[in-house]
């Protein structure tokens, strides 16, 4: 793969808040029309990759909607597309930020013969999942360049969770948007703290550690984003995993030096980064303000890229190196 740098990551993570106003504007101006007048009591997500960990992070924020969403992956709709209609969504929203995959345009298909109704969120409305789906909600970035998926990330997750938003109280982001572009670029100050804390475990020894990251709930979307940022912008393997699992199957696993990183939503909860510690283990606890509000899995965004620019930077490594993986 050709165009990456480690700097396009950096900078990436500087256009965060920047990016947020639009991406409102553009949530409250789509969803509407690609609702078209329905108000879905069972909503089911469909992604892969990223996308995926969108879903997943998104979905505490619709339950406090009082909309039933379960996120999936076309693979799975594909081994089993009978499942869609059984379950009886009334609406789908198939998420890509190329809208290019054909997994996704397939699930697209089979979803439509079942008359479940489809909605591409999507960066490109002309991509065949575009095309494949009844209605589009689409977002546009600016100056996109080849990175891991930063800045499209956080495009999805903010429309899916404004989504939720508009469900729940029937008014979308509206006048928040600037308050919640400010919590990202908090967060996104805050993020090299964190960031750095979390290189020094992975290099302290001649052979880097691979990290580990686990959460609930929405964390979990954010515990598999991050391993999927690591391992794109490093080559690095790493793995992200529901807390309790983790705590019963993967704390077993060595080396014990490989560092967790807890994305818990309950810091008083039974797992803590001290009881790991007490293992053995190098743990850290990865919290910002505000992230449990409704659009709280934004805030996790800048830290997680922030952290692979920073693990990239001292490995001196370029993102999707293939070359380098032999």
């Amino acid at each position: 793969m050709t165009g990456y740098d480690r700097a396009e990551l950096r900078h990436q993570v500087t256009q965060l808040a920047h990016d947020v106003p639009a991406l409102a504007a553009t949530s409250d101006a789509a969803w509407p029309d690609a609702l078209a007048g329905r108000r879905p009591r069972r909503l089911l997500v469909v992604g892969n990759g990223d996308s995926h960990c969108a879903a997943l992070a998104a979905l505490l924020a619709f339950a406090r909607a009082g909309v039933a969403a379960t996120a999936a992956t076309p693979a799975e709709l594909a081994a089993h597309p009978e499942l869609a209609g059984v379950a009886g969504y009334d609406l789908t929203v198939l998420v890509s930020a190329s809208g290019g995959s054909p997994v996704m345009a397939a699930a697209a298909g089979a979803l439509r013969e079942l008359g479940v109704p489809t909605v591409a969120l999507t960066g490109r409305p002309d991509s065949p999942l575009g095309a494949g789906c009844d209605r589009t909600a689409c977002w546009s970035l600016p100056g996109l360049a080849p990175a891991p998926g930063i800045r499209t990330y956080q495009a999805n997750l903010l429309l899916l969770l404004g989504l939720a938003a508009r469900l729940d109280t029937g008014q979308g982001i509206g006048g928040g948007a600037g308050e919640l572009a400010d919590a990202v670029a908090g967060a996104t100050g805050a993020a090299a703290g964190p960031a750095g804390q979390l290189a020094d475990l992975v290099t302290r020894h001649p052979v880097p550690a691979a990290p580990m990251f686990a959460g609930t709930g929405p964390r979990l979307g954010t515990a598999r984003y991050a391993a999927a940022k690591v391992i794109e912008s490093t080559g690095l393997p790493a793995a992200g995993h529901d807390l309790d699992d983790w705590w019963h199957v993967q704390r077993f696993s060595r080396p014990v030096h490989a560092p967790l990183v807890l994305l818990a939503g309950d810091p008083a909860g039974p797992v803590t980064a001290d009881r790991v510690r007490a293992t053995g283990r190098p743990a850290l606890a990865w919290a910002a303000t505000g992230r449990e509000s409704r659009f709280g899995p934004l805030l996790d965004v800048p830290v997680v890229a922030t952290a692979a620019a920073e693990l990239a930077d001292r490995l001196a490594s370029t993102p999707f190196d293939l070359a380098a993986a032999g």
